[in-house]
């Protein structure tokens, strides 16, 4: 088995050549967005070098799928691909299933010739999607694809319970190979009164999160 790299962040190893001269991401949000402190915090960490990628997350609507949408498209390359999570996944075994493709092969076709991907909303719920996440992460690794993930949980809190500890080793790839980013707990402005939310800024719901 191939050994992997660490992330970029122990010091030791070079980043990923998307990002070694940093992603100006705050330049690609849309007009009016006014960000927290704690939003500008993850938008800072996240624009900076990477080795393999980086794991966003925190609470339901804190601007994780902004700020990683924001970050994607200012990326230097068009061989990229945003898709939400369990649709990756869905594409996946519909491959094994139809076409009895070997797992490997199927991840491959997936991936493409992508040079970055972005897994929006990063969940699992599914035992057999143990093995499906581990080889699709050690493929993207491997074949230094930049990997950007966004998830309401921190990578330990995946799939908690019963199947939890069939996920280990995915939980201990995203550990150790991804720049973990968490967006500070904040108000969630959804549940505010639409007559009480401030008419422009990020807080003012206007925008997808």
């Amino acid at each position: 088995m191939t050994a992997l790299p660490d992330a970029v962040t122990d010091g030791t190893v070079a980043a990923h050549p998307l990002t070694a001269a940093g992603t100006p991401l705050t330049t690609h949000l849309p007009d009016g967005i006014l960000l927290d402190a704690a939003q500008r915090s993850a938008a800072a960490a996240l624009g900076a070098p990477h080795r393999h990628g980086a794991y966003l997350w925190g609470a339901v609507g804190r601007g994780k799928s902004l700020l990683a949408e924001a970050y994607f498209e200012a990326l230097p390359t068009r061989r990229k691909r945003r898709v939400h999570f369990h649709d990756f996944f869905l594409e996946l075994q519909g491959s094994l299933g139809t076409r009895r493709t070997p797992l490997d092969r199927a991840v491959t076709r997936l991936v493409g010739g992508s040079r970055a991907i972005l897994f929006d909303e990063f969940h699992v719920h599914d035992v057999a999607d143990a093995v499906y996440l581990t080889t699709t992460l050690r493929h993207l690794i491997e074949h230094d694809v930049l990997l950007i993930a966004t998830s309401n949980d921190a990578p330990d809190e995946l799939m908690p319970g019963l199947w939890h500890e069939h996920f280990v080793p995915a939980i201990r790839l995203i550990e150790q190979h991804l720049d973990l980013i968490e967006i500070a707990d904040g108000e969630d402005y959804r549940g505010v009164a639409p007559e009480l939310r401030p008419t422009t800024g990020f807080t003012a719901g206007s925008w997808v999160l």
